[in-house]
């Protein structure tokens, strides 16, 4: 059988595209405007034992979780870059270096995967217990008058789930639930 590429464009569904997500739970704000992020990602230990010269390997039982990454568009009411300074100077000062131990300086983290040009949710991720451990800085030039104010922000958390969103359909009602 000849290959086709109908054939081909009738089996393979809509991609889903990496741009369209939006991201909550920053201490207040409301949604987070975000140039790049990135489902995180999970590994799990490995347990490797030799049998006659060969690797034989088993799961271990602890899962390592990578660092979330974002950055940010800030928009011009400056309210993202300040919460999240205010959020990482209460973890940290930044004349005396002390600060809030866990659980009271973490919050939990939820960043939704939409479909293309709809708001429809696709799958929702929490990161559980998350805290800013580095917020990058901004460079401000004369030289660039069109570029969007943004800056990179990485997050640890203890873990993530992927959130049951069968209760929710889009974005609006999700907001509803959340009293926004």
């Amino acid at each position: 059988m000849a290959f086709s590429i109908n054939q081909a464009k009738s089996i393979i569904t809509h991609p889903a595209l990496t741009y369209n997500f939006i991201m909550q739970g920053i201490p207040n704000v409301n949604t987070l405007n975000i140039k790049g992020a990135q489902v995180p990602g999970k590994k799990v230990d490995e347990i490797a034992l030799k049998l006659r010269g060969r690797d034989v390997f088993y799961n271990g039982n602890i899962a390592r979780f990578d660092p979330f990454s974002i950055t940010v568009f800030e928009d011009i009411s400056y309210t993202a870059r300040t919460m999240i300074e205010l959020w990482s100077q209460v973890i940290a000062d930044n004349g005396t270096g002390f600060g809030f131990a866990n659980p009271a300086i973490t919050k939990d983290l939820t960043i939704y995967l939409l479909a293309p040009g709809t708001e429809y949710i696709m799958a929702a991720y929490t990161l559980h217990n998350a805290f800013p451990v580095n917020l990058g800085s901004v460079s401000l030039s004369y030289d660039n008058a069109t570029e969007v104010f943004s800056y990179p922000v990485e997050f640890r958390y203890d873990y993530w789930d992927r959130k049951d969103i069968s209760g929710f359909t889009n974005i609006s009602e999700i907001a509803g639930n959340l009293g926004l």
